[in-house]
């Protein structure tokens, strides 16, 4: 009873964020970043709240029937691979809690108040940063285990997706295409109000904002994580609809939502961001190559309108928006030499503070010594979240991140949890492929609804296995 309990809380959750991290401004704000992460939070309590109460059962079980903990031999490498991403999400939020506590500096506006600390471990100059920033990690950490926990526990039959799973990537699919709606509809307006709401202190002209994010960077790095998703939630519809033989509405689901990623896939071009145009046009040629090799069938009718659909759509945003698209790519020069005045600064200051870095928040508080001069702006991100990490984790933290990342990558290749068709992993690898490279020019990463979305497809990855 208390599992079903605990399964409705958590779906609610996760629904929730998914739909109001993008409306509530992109999650920009303190406040709204702190409501996703106080929603991580309760999903990590429900989870670690499920794994006290499984393990009491299952100690009761053991105690009656010697032999009932050989129940679990037939689920593949599905223990090995939680153990080891346990183990590897527990080591790095000790990492960044050892840095908030043996903080080496508190710091007030304009100073530091300095304090003993122990050198040899990780430490911080801004303490009270890097106590956010620990649990906004942990809340992250919420995030993946709860979701990866209820997909798995979810009952699913040969070639289907579970239920559950289909419900997410519906409000993924739906609530994205009334985004990508809303967005189009304002840039094309001309509405400077964010939904018409608010006006943002910075960025207030249409043309460097798009949709409820107030920079149009952030919303092309949006869309570009979740087209891909939405394209392989599109790809699985089209395959158990011809497998099935469907009819009525579920015969003609796939359209809607073909359509619905036409224009998300338009939102990156339209949004004038040079880094997401680019990014888009390298993630449509991987999905393309993907989808291709999916139909198995050369010429396929469904792939080649599929193909120009969203061509054409593109044709046609890039001709309304060809004059000022044009001028942005004009100004690229000017724009790498711009970030690059800022980029040797920051590698200067990564390298001065290796190995542990300056700790988890505290790239704002420390950027101010290493401007070239103090008429320089203060920037409060590093506008290369590569860059930044590196400055911030320390080369050992930065190492102790990828670490797992690269275990969910090659999740699929183990045998055990959820079996899906190796396309439907390829675009979720697409997918988080062209954040990493927005990554190498600008902060997704520092976006709270762009770093939920990517930690909930991070965690989808972890339980996937390729048939």
């Amino acid at each position: 009873m208390w599992r079903k309990y605990f399964d409705i809380a958590t779906e609610g959750l996760i629904m929730f964020a998914l739909l109001f991290g993008p409306w509530a401004f992109g999650s920009t704000e303190l406040w709204s970043a702190w409501v996703l992460n106080w929603v991580g939070l309760a999903l990590g309590a429900i989870w670690l709240t499920q794994q006290i109460h499984r393990g009491w059962r299952f100690l009761q079980q053991t105690e009656a029937l010697p032999l009932a903990g050989q129940r679990r031999a037939s689920i593949g490498s599905e223990p090995a691979i939680r153990k080891t991403l346990l183990i590897l999400t527990g080591i790095l939020l000790l990492y960044c809690l050892i840095g908030a506590v043996n903080a080496r500096a508190v710091y007030h506006l304009w100073h530091f108040s300095y304090q003993p600390c122990i050198l040899w471990l990780p430490h911080s100059y801004d303490q009270r940063r890097s106590w956010d920033f620990f649990f906004n990690y942990l809340a992250l950490a919420g995030y993946f285990w709860a979701t990866r926990d209820w997909l798995l526990q979810a009952h699913t039959r040969r070639s289907r997706l579970p239920a559950r799973l289909q419900r997410i990537l519906w409000v993924l699919s739906v609530n994205g295409l009334i985004l990508a709606s809303v967005g189009l509809v304002q840039k094309f307006v001309g509405e400077n109000k964010l939904l018409w709401l608010v006006e943002p202190e910075i960025n207030k002209s249409v043309n460097n904002q798009f949709g409820p994010f107030a920079y149009r960077g952030n919303g092309a790095q949006y869309f570009n994580l979740l087209w891909p998703v939405v394209l392989a939630f599109w790809l699985y519809l089209n395959k158990t609809t011809r497998q099935e033989g469907a009819t009525g509405w579920v015969r003609h689901r796939g359209k809607l939502l073909l359509a619905g990623l036409s224009l998300m896939v338009l939102c990156p071009l339209v949004s004038l961001s040079r880094t997401g145009a680019m990014v888009l046009l390298v993630n449509l040629l991987a999905a393309d190559i993907i989808i291709w090799f999916a139909f198995r069938k050369p010429l396929n009718r469904k792939f080649i309108l599929a193909v120009f659909g969203v061509l054409g759509l593109l044709l046609a945003g890039g001709y309304f928006e060809w004059e000022q698209l044009s001028t942005r790519f004009g100004q690229l020069e000017y724009g790498y030499v711009d970030r690059m005045s800022l980029f040797i600064p920051e590698w200067q200051m990564g390298l001065d503070n290796q190995p542990f870095g300056v700790g988890p928040g505290a790239f704002s508080s420390m950027y101010q010594f290493y401007r070239p001069n103090f008429q320089d702006a203060w920037w409060a991100q590093a506008h290369n979240d590569w860059i930044e990490a590196f400055i911030t984790l320390g080369w050992i933290g930065l190492l102790l991140s990828l670490i797992p990342f690269a275990v969910i990558l090659g999740r699929c290749f183990y045998s055990g949890g959820i079996k899906v068709r190796f396309s439907v992993i390829g675009l979720l690898w697409v997918s988080l492929g062209g954040c990493l490279v927005h990554a190498l020019v600008d902060f997704p990463f520092q976006i709270q609804s762009i770093l939920v979305l990517f930690t909930l497809i991070c965690s989808l990855l972890s339980v996937f296995s390729k048939r």
